[in-house]
């Protein structure tokens, strides 16, 4: 066993399924945060844009901070709407009457 997982084996139809389930049964090695990469690069390669993308697995990805998953899609001009939810700061800070 090489200790690598390629996810680039798993179907379309099932990578949410399967970012699902690493959410449920996380381990020490295997974690959402420690293959953001590589579903960064599954979805670029794949052409899934982000309104294709389940708002479950949008809830994952924002409660295990991948920043780098919103800034790719950012980045790649995806049409996106970003839900609520996705944005990773705290929306009181931002009235402008409070001094930092």
């Amino acid at each position: 066993m090489s200790g690598v997982i390629d996810i680039s084996y798993i179907l379309l139809d099932d990578i949410f399924k399967f970012v699902r389930f690493i959410d449920q049964y996380p381990s020490r090695v295997l974690t959402v945060s420690s293959i953001e990469n590589h579903l960064i690069q599954y979805i670029n390669t794949n052409g899934i844009l982000m309104n294709n993308i389940p708002k479950s697995t949008h809830n994952i990805f924002s409660r295990h901070g991948c920043n780098y998953f919103i800034l790719s899609r950012l980045k790649r001009n995806d049409p996106i709407s970003l839900h609520p939810d996705m944005l990773m700061f705290d929306n009181d800070n931002l009235s402008g009457d409070e001094s930092i």
